[in-house]
């Protein structure tokens, strides 16, 4: 170190003032280094361009998921209707397996399915796991079901003004599934999200000679419900759900959409043609309390699963040994439970993760036609 060097640091230690001086200094330098470094990683990128680049990253991986599985396709009402079909590492054709048809939301797709992770619970669970596709004006995505109507409308969009045959299709399916794969035919469940939960119910009302039991989240059941037979079903619900509410209201209304899913069904039955509106769905309870009397239950229920913000009650003394289950989730959003967060909390509410596919397959495995 030479002379100045030495006096100067000599300086530095001997003045309190100059040493502050000299340390916020470099503090403001590290930190003006390190902002530059944060705005380098995200250069050019809005929060919303952030969560589509996730999104896109998940979506490829589901795609990567879903070309390991069997892909079929069959002809059914003037349309190419499409499936996937998953296998779990344990099947064997020898011997009679379960499946679990899942129903995406509106708007999606059978990815969906991959999303939440249901090919990861048939190989834990140990089901065959049927993925089709609604329909829309896009071949793959966008799309909906044709869950029934409630009073002057219907759910969903597309598939109500188009009057598709989606309990139809899906009877077709069964038979081809079964025609190519060991199905245990007394074991056919149905579960699904939002509008793909009220088409569960919908397969319940209308398929109950091929389905045991249903488990849906956040969907509601159509007016015109005459099941052939007491049907199982399980209703899951959060609080927190801010696309179908808890205490029933307005539905069908995304990312800040106004156009709404509902199509107004005129006196001659047929579907409006004009524009679409929200939905007004009933409370979660009026669901259940549908299928309690469908069921011919008895109003004595039993908790059976408490975990964190997750209760869950049982109605089990019911006709022909049916059963009705509510699992309400403590402000909960419109998700699958210990799914995806596809969409911002504001905008959806929040994923809970007290219970997941598991307990839904616990109450569904209970069940069977025979």
């Amino acid at each position: 170190m030479d002379r100045a060097a030495a006096s100067g640091a000599a300086g530095a230690g001997s003045n309190p003032a100059r040493r502050v001086l000299i340390l916020a200094l470099l503090l403001t330098v590290g930190l003006g280094a390190w902002t530059a470094r944060a705005q380098g990683l995200f250069s050019g990128q809005t929060r919303q361009e952030r969560i589509k680049q996730w999104l896109q990253q998940k979506g490829a991986q589901a795609d990567a998921e879903a070309e390991n599985d069997a892909h079929f396709s069959i002809d059914y009402g003037g349309l190419t209707r499409k499936y996937n079909v998953h296998l779990p590492s344990d099947y064997n054709a020898n011997t009679p397996m379960p499946a679990v048809i899942f129903l995406h939301g509106g708007g999606g797709s059978m990815r969906g399915a991959y999303w939440e992770g249901m090919n990861h619970s048939a190989d834990k669970l140990g089901f065959i796991l049927v993925i089709p596709d609604g329909t829309g004006r896009i071949a793959d995505r966008y799309l909906v079901w044709n869950a029934g109507q409630r009073g002057d409308s219907a759910c969903c969009g597309y598939a109500v003004k188009n009057n598709i045959d989606d309990v139809g299709f899906i009877s077709a399916m069964i038979d081809q599934l079964k025609a190519k794969f060991n199905v245990d035919s007394s074991r056919i469940y149905a579960t699904g999200i939002s509008n793909g939960g009220s088409m569960s119910y919908r397969l319940a009302c209308e398929l109950s000679g091929k389905i045991a039991a249903v488990a849906t989240v956040a969907g509601w059941t159509e007016d015109r419900c005459s099941p052939s037979r007491p049907v199982a079903v399980m209703h899951v619900h959060g609080t927190g759900d801010l696309m179908s509410p808890y205490n029933g209201g307005q539905t069908g209304v995304f990312m800040g959409g106004q156009k709404g899913a509902c199509v107004t069904i005129g006196p001659n039955g047929q579907p409006d043609q004009g524009p679409q509106h929200p939905c007004l769905g009933p409370p979660a309870s009026e669901t259940v309390d549908t299928w309690l009397k469908k069921d011919q239950c008895s109003v004595n229920p039993s908790t059976v699963y408490q975990n964190g913000a997750v209760t869950c009650v049982s109605y089990n003394q019911c006709a022909g040994g049916s059963e009705v289950e509510f699992c309400t989730v403590e402000g909960g959003g419109h998700t699958w439970p210990s799914g995806m967060q596809y969409a911002l909390v504001s905008k959806i509410g929040p994923v809970n993760h007290d219970m997941s596919f598991d307990q839904m397959w616990d109450f569904l495995k209970r069940h069977s036609l025979k």
